[in-house]
């Protein structure tokens, strides 16, 4: 388990307000997430389910995030 710090989040806290919202990135997700799903294939079918769970847990966190 990581030990409970306090993170200086002013950064991603500014990328939020000049590039796009949680729920804006979060949906960026989603289309990345399907359009990488169109080049899957079986020679890097695992490589992509590693991704997929990457990606669902930056997903979860963002649609947390209150405006």
């Amino acid at each position: 388990m990581i030990p409970n710090k306090q993170y200086d989040l002013s950064e991603l806290n500014k990328f939020f307000n000049e590039v796009g919202t949680p729920k804006q990135i979060a949906s960026e997700l989603v289309n990345l997430l399907f359009n990488y799903a169109s080049c899957v294939d079986e020679d890097n079918l695992e490589v992509f389910k590693a991704d997929v769970g990457t990606i669902y847990v930056l997903y979860n966190e963002l649609t947390k995030i209150e405006e």
